[in-house]
């Protein structure tokens, strides 16, 4: 009898064992910023070694695991990364897409997979996605291959307990949230673990909570360390792990309904499109996303999207004539030069195609990883590259020149072109003016800041009456002496970023700033002295779109895909408009003077010049 009662009890005790849920734990590796020889290149170190001798079901890395995106910097970081004991989830984030010198195309190659990533453990599966932006400021937008596989990942795992870790929380950050909120809420996605702010946070996304994490380095608190997860039943603890203290409990929460973020502000839904309060028409409609520009020629539309295409699209009949393959997304806005298009890649270099047929003349592999816009005067193509800056023969496919700068940092930016001179800005931290004949430097300038961030490396300079003007993100408007580069003035009375501009005639520089105001000083000053200043509808911006100017009217935008036209003369704000929920790119303008305006998204829209 006392045998079959231990029995018994150990039976009891056994089926007890098997009932009780195992807490599932996870620490998060969010906003590391290694950089060779920074402070934070020797604390991942001790965090890693940390997280190796806990016990833990999952680490997630949750992106900017770097400051840049540099080579140099992924060798670096993956290293160290690859010392964790535990299985990992990757992705990656904004310092990895926006900077990047590669144009974000060799992190596969330090991390051995994509920075997308989908599996399941136990009850639980895990997704991660990136979304850039990609290699220019701006917000969110997702790609439709992302969301592919989003989609089939969900449906998957669809009897799991679905975690999604990526960069970005849903906000209005991301510009094309609405779908994702659906599938989130169809899935039943139970949480996401997020990064980009630093600090812990709990965020609510109508949908489903999302846990800020925090950063190896958080700044307020002057301390390092990572977030701790623990998952048991229907919620999950949240904890802030110093290095070298305890854990401390930072919020349970509630997968289902939890009153606490139930309680917070929601997020805003995609804004409506109203084009046609500014005449426009849509001639491409939200397709792969497009990252550059449009190049147009006898009503046929040239341009590269993020599915690795380079496409020719009658504007007309609305149907592609041609498309060309290539390995990688393309980053470029394509240049005409008389009867081809060149583009810039990242796989092939700088190609040229027949504008008519898409067949290739000619290609210059060896320069790879151009991301940028390039310029077409008197007859010549120039346009950057990793490291440097090269003239081309567009008709024999040559160079003329090339002038090397740096090992590391693009040229994004439009260059300059005059009688003598080739002025341009660089990732390296410098502005360069070269002799337009033989490519040798005239001057160079830099702003005296140690951080790329504030470097002119996606400015278009703009040239008239002697003088070259520039607005970096360091917020100043800078002007020079053509001829040796002496500052005539600089300025940071307004709060501008990038976007430049300049009037027909050369009377007045034009930029916008990061209230939403459009500006014009004048060009023929050596010092500022500014003729207007228009509020043109919007609030805070970063988008680096330059200003187009077509007879009066001056064309504004905003990271937000809206759009201002403003008459130069009077300074009135003529129109205003929505076009899309994403950032505009650039503004063409073609033979006839007809605008066309590109937004990541992957809309196209053509504004016909009025007589």
């Amino acid at each position: 009898m006392k045998r079959v009662i231990i029995l018994f009890t150990l039976l009891l005790f056994v089926v007890a064992l098997q009932g009780a849920e195992k807490t599932f734990r996870i620490a998060v590796l969010t906003d590391l910023h290694v950089t060779p020889g920074n402070a934070n290149d020797k604390k991942i170190d001790i965090a890693i070694d940390e997280i190796n001798n806990d016990k833990l079901d999952l680490v997630v890395i949750d992106g900017d695991i770097t400051n840049f995106g540099l080579d140099k910097e992924l060798e670096n970081v993956s290293k160290k990364l690859r010392r964790i004991r535990h299985r990992t989830l990757l992705t990656s984030g904004n310092h990895e897409t926006t900077w990047s010198e590669s144009g974000y195309s060799t992190f596969e190659k330090y991390f051995s997979r994509k920075d997308h990533d989908a599996f399941s453990i136990g009850d639980y599966a895990f997704i991660s996605y990136a979304a850039g932006p990609y290699v220019k400021m701006g917000k969110q937008t997702i790609p439709l291959r992302t969301y592919s596989f989003i989609e089939r990942s969900l449906e998957k795992y669809r009897n799991k307990k679905i975690i999604v870790a990526t960069h970005y929380p849903l906000s209005k950050e991301v510009t094309n949230r609405g779908h994702l909120m659906e599938l989130y809420q169809k899935y039943n996605v139970i949480f996401t673990i997020n990064g980009h702010y630093h600090n812990m946070n709990l965020r609510n996304q109508n949908v489903c909570p999302s846990i800020t994490c925090r950063a190896l380095y958080v700044k307020r608190k002057d301390d390092f360390g990572y977030t701790l997860l623990e998952l048991k039943g229907d919620s999950v603890s949240v904890y802030n792990k110093v290095l070298g203290e305890k854990k401390e409990l930072f919020r349970k929460v509630h997968f289902k309904e939890d009153s606490f973020v139930s309680g917070l502000k929601g997020i805003p839904t995609e804004r409506v499109a109203h084009p046609e309060d500014i005449q426009a028409e849509c001639i491409i409609n939200k397709g792969e996303l497009i990252h550059g520009g449009v190049a147009v020629k006898d009503g046929i539309v040239y341009y590269g999207n993020d599915a690795s295409e380079a496409v020719a699209f009658d504007a007309k009949e609305k149907r592609r004539l041609w498309t060309v393959k290539f390995k990688a997304p393309i980053y470029s806005t394509p240049t005409i030069c008389e009867d081809r298009v060149v583009f810039g890649t990242l796989d092939k270099g700088i190609v040229a195609l027949d504008a008519k047929t898409g067949k290739r003349l000619w290609k210059l592999e060896a320069y790879k990883r151009c991301c940028g816009v390039s310029t077409y005067a008197d007859g010549y193509l120039y346009m950057g590259g990793q490291g440097m800056l090269i003239k081309i023969d567009p008709k024999k496919g040559e160079p003329v020149w090339t002038f090397r700068f740096a090992d590391e940092g693009q040229v994004w930016g439009a260059s300059a072109v005059c009688e003598d001179f080739v002025v341009f800005g660089a990732w390296d931290r410098n502005l360069y003016c070269i002799n337009k004949l033989t490519g040798r430097k005239v001057w160079s300038w830099n702003n005296g800041r140690p951080s790329k961030f504030r470097a002119p490396g996606n400015v278009v300079p703009r040239i008239s009456n002697g003088r070259v003007m520039i607005v970096a993100p360091d917020n100043k408007i800078t002007v020079f002496n053509l001829t040796d580069g002496k500052v005539l003035y600089r300025t940071g009375e307004r709060k501008v970023r990038e976007s430049t501009g300049i009037s027909e005639d050369g009377s007045l520089f034009l930029s916008k700033t990061m209230k939403g105001e459009g500006i014009a000083f004048d060009a023929g000053k050596d010092s500022f002295q500014e003729v207007w200043c228009t509020d043109l509808g919007w609030k805070y911006d970063h988008t680096p779109c330059p200003v187009l100017v077509s007879g009066n009217d001056a064309f504004f935008s905003s990271c937000d895909g809206e759009v201002a036209i403003v008459d130069i003369k009077t300074s009135e704000r003529k129109a205003y408009a929505t076009l899309g929920n994403s950032a505009v790119n650039a503004f063409s303008k073609d033979q006839n003077g007809d605008v066309y305006i590109t937004l990541t998204e992957g809309s196209v829209f053509r504004i016909k010049r009025t007589k």
